[in-house]
């Protein structure tokens, strides 16, 4: 994913909810949350409904997996 995101100039978003849900936080989250550590691979970002709803709005076309 990160080699296709450098690729294509793609932003690496996941989900906070999903990604607190198993586990996974940047920097950021684990601090808020008291986390031992951050987990969160190179190359990709947090973000909310918010911010998916403005891409989404700016986009031509969304692909979900």
């Amino acid at each position: 994913w990160q080699s296709l995101a450098a690729s294509h100039k793609v932003p690496l978003i996941s989900c906070i909810s999903a990604s607190l849900r198993r586990g996974v936080a940047d920097e950021q989250v684990a601090q808020e949350q008291k986390l031992m550590s951050h987990n969160l691979a190179d190359g990709f970002a947090l973000g909310g409904l918010g911010e998916f709803v403005t891409a989404s709005a700016q986009a031509d076309r969304l692909i979900q997996f």
